[in-house]
């Protein structure tokens, strides 16, 4: 992995970068397990996703917390001891209380079995605790196991979810940094389905025609993309939807520092050599198109888009499209088939 570039400053990785360079779903769960072992915001808002509610001070429960990673345990099955391993072991008390927590960590397609949790199932049936959970962290839909032991929970966890959480913590630098680098490798932290903001500046109009919407920092990574060009431009509406394929977020942006990025961002969306060409020549071209908008030394969260779907005839404001639309606005794929059902077919 080549973490700098000849005539960069410095290298634009962050230590997640490095720590996750051979993308195994255990990099992702140990990155997780020390960020839940090292701030007590983390620690809590980790529980609060598994549907834990502290009733002691988060500082306390995280002090008395046993966190593991990689833990080998021997099974027996049909006489024989087979080994293996969890990716996650917690074990903390509140208010007298003993938890004890299993993390299975599945990363992109790969996905949870209840095989998996049968292999588990002895250790928390054997566990000296008041409450079990045993939590299958993964990208895809949980399998929804049902437990019968009632001391003993199955939650099924998506990163999506997770991420969203830990993006509303309290400030931690660390934390920060590696939200940042999921949103560049996974992209989807504190997702949304489709981002609508208005577009009337020519600059990003002219950089949007090329795959490039530039917008004020924020965190979160919504799915699509789709502007809604105000009066100001010739032809008003919404008219066309993108996929965003990354997110960057950088001050005085420069094609040669972003792309080896959009590079990767294009092989995991798996296009062939000459598509992945064409979407790097038309991202050149947007970043290196004139920004007179932004401020010198300011930093902006940039998104890489696919190719715009059209939508005809365009959609007008009211509705879902509200007339002033806020910053970081969102909405569905089903609130945007309904104002599209309301343009294709009015009210008489």
């Amino acid at each position: 992995m080549k973490i700098k570039e000849k005539d960069q400053k410095n290298s634009l990785h962050n230590l997640f970068d490095i720590a996750d360079s051979t993308k195994k779903e255990t990099n992702l769960s140990k990155i997780i397990a020390y960020l839940v072992s090292k701030h007590s915001t983390v620690f809590e808002k980790f529980l609060e996703a598994i549907d834990i509610k502290l009733e002691s001070s988060r500082d306390d429960c995280l002090k008395s917390a046993v966190i593991e990673i990689e833990k080998s345990f021997k099974k027996e099955k049909s006489g024989q001891y087979k080994r293996g391993r969890t990716d996650i072991e917690i074990e903390f008390a509140d208010n007298n209380k003993k938890y004890y927590i299993i993390v299975e960590c599945k990363v992109s397609s790969n996905k949870a079995t209840s095989e998996q949790y049968i292999n588990y199932q002895d250790l928390l049936l054997k566990k000296n605790a008041h409450q079990k959970y045993f939590v299958f962290l993964t990208h895809q839909s949980g399998i929804n196991l049902l437990e019968k032991n009632t001391n003993i929970k199955v939650i099924d966890l998506n990163w999506r979810k997770l991420m969203s959480d830990f993006s509303s913590t309290e400030t931690e630098a660390e934390l920060n940094d590696f939200l940042n680098y999921y949103e560049r490798r996974y992209g989807m932290s504190n997702q949304k389905e489709i981002l609508v903001q208005d577009l009337s500046e020519t600059d990003q109009i002219e950089k949007y025609k090329y795959g490039l919407y530039r917008r004020d920092k924020v965190k979160g990574s919504p799915l699509y993309f789709a502007p809604y060009f105000t009066n100001k431009t010739d032809d008003p509406g919404l008219g066309s939807i993108s996929k965003i394929l990354g997110i960057i977020t950088t001050q005085n942006i420069e094609w040669q520092n972003v792309k080896p990025t959009c590079e990767r961002f294009l092989e995991n969306a798996s296009y062939k050599k000459d598509e992945k060409n064409r979407h790097l020549e038309r991202w050149e071209r947007a970043v290196n198109s004139k920004d007179d908008t932004l401020k010198k030394d300011t930093e902006a969260t940039y998104y890489f888009l696919d190719d715009m779907t059209p939508i005809q005839p365009k959609l007008k404001k009211g509705g879902k499209l509200v007339s002033q639309i806020p910053k970081n606005y969102t909405i569905t794929f089903a609130e945007l088939l309904i104002e599209y059902n309301k343009a294709v077919k009015p009210s008489e």
